[in-house]
């Protein structure tokens, strides 16, 4: 499975460092949307967190209307704590560390000069996992298809959004 190493990545350090992770959930696992594609991918993370037992545990979903993850409403405090999250230096390192694959993936993608690309990593992950889960290649660079962005990269960019993601929750 692409995400393999990701959820490895997870166990390790919710699981054997921050022991924060059970060996095997409940019987539920909660997650905080009312998505059905979030709802799809949170039962691929059980899978992947738990060896594959994904019909053992039931997920559920937030009803729409108190769905937090797309707030349509400001919230000074979340701001607050994006904004010392990002203040420290594993932050700084993060950025840095990443920034060579960005780079790459610029070249590749041609969105060195495009600052949506760049505010986040939504972008380079929503393409490379959407054309990866409906079995359709990855990108390469226009009218070069011998530059193209290798499943390594890939695996990179689903690393460093959710890094990204885990530092500013």
């Amino acid at each position: 499975m692409i995400l393999h190493g990701l959820y490895q990545d997870l166990r390790t350090v919710y699981g054997s460092i921050l022991h924060i992770l059970p060996a095997y959930p409940d019987e539920s696992v909660y997650i905080r949307t009312s998505g059905d594609l979030t709802d799809q991918v949170a039962s691929g993370l059980v899978a992947g967190l738990w060896n594959g037992n994904v019909s053992k545990y039931a997920t559920h979903a937030e009803p729409s209307q108190i769905d937090g993850l797309a707030p349509s409403y400001t919230c000074a405090y979340a701001k607050e704590l994006q904004s010392e999250a990002q203040s420290v230096e594993a932050w700084y390192q993060h950025l840095n560390a990443s920034l060579p694959l960005q780079q790459k993936l610029d070249s590749i993608l041609n969105t060195t000069d495009d600052s949506a690309w760049h505010v986040s990593w939504d972008h380079f992950y929503d393409s490379f996992s959407a054309r990866l889960c409906n079995g359709h290649p990855l990108p390469c660079q226009y009218g070069n298809k011998n530059n193209c962005v290798s499943m390594e990269m890939a695996d990179g960019a689903f690393r460093v959004m959710s890094l990204r993601t885990l530092l500013t929750i």
